[in-house]
């Protein structure tokens, strides 16, 4: 999985914004899942990538969406259906003659 960059308080950015962090070049992109599906692990999709680690976001994801639930309560289907977007690495192409620095 890939490793996200760590940002110290993240203000909701737009669908494909570029922001440079520490480690690299993001990008803001959706998963294609909604928060609901990403963190469940019975959804119509099947296991989502973040039902693994879930109670270890619930506190973050009760304070995002605003949900009344102790983190210990929370359950996938507490989460909203809206999209679901995570930082991607930005690779850009090297151009000929262009060395590594």
């Amino acid at each position: 999985m890939d490793k996200e960059p760590k940002i110290e308080k993240q203000t909701d950015p737009e669908p494909g914004e570029v922001r440079l962090f520490k480690n690299g070049k993001f990008r803001w992109v959706p998963t294609g899942y909604t928060v609901r599906q990403y963190f469940s692990h019975e959804s119509e999709k099947g296991p989502g990538p973040g039902w693994d680690f879930f109670l270890g976001r619930a506190e973050k994801l009760i304070e995002k969406y605003k949900i009344n639930k102790k983190p210990y309560l929370l359950k996938p289907k507490d989460l909203p259906d809206e999209p679901y977007y995570k930082w991607q690495p930005v690779f850009e192409d090297k151009k000929d003659g262009e060395s590594e620095k």
